[in-house]
């Protein structure tokens, strides 16, 4: 899983970090870093758009691998 993330381009990876570690308004978070609320706003909706679009490719792996492991404790 850690594949995806590694490969998400630096500014994702930074801004998502500075954004999520703490859970303060995009107005704060506007002010920390010296930009718009509407830049947060759109550089939080790129960021998570990027990694809705990497991390979608894991999700049916994810659910086959629950499917297959909720299965098997029924049959136990």
């Amino acid at each position: 899983m850690r594949q995806p993330c590694c490969r998400c381009p630096r500014s994702v990876v930074v801004f998502l970090l500075c954004t999520a570690s703490k859970e303060k308004k995009y107005k704060e978070i506007a002010q920390s870093l010296g930009i718009s609320e509407n830049t947060v706003n759109v550089q939080m909706h790129k960021s998570m758009a990027f990694l809705k679009e990497k991390l979608n490719a894991y999700l049916f792996f994810i659910i086959s691998m629950l499917a297959v492991v909720y299965n098997s404790v029924l049959i136990l």
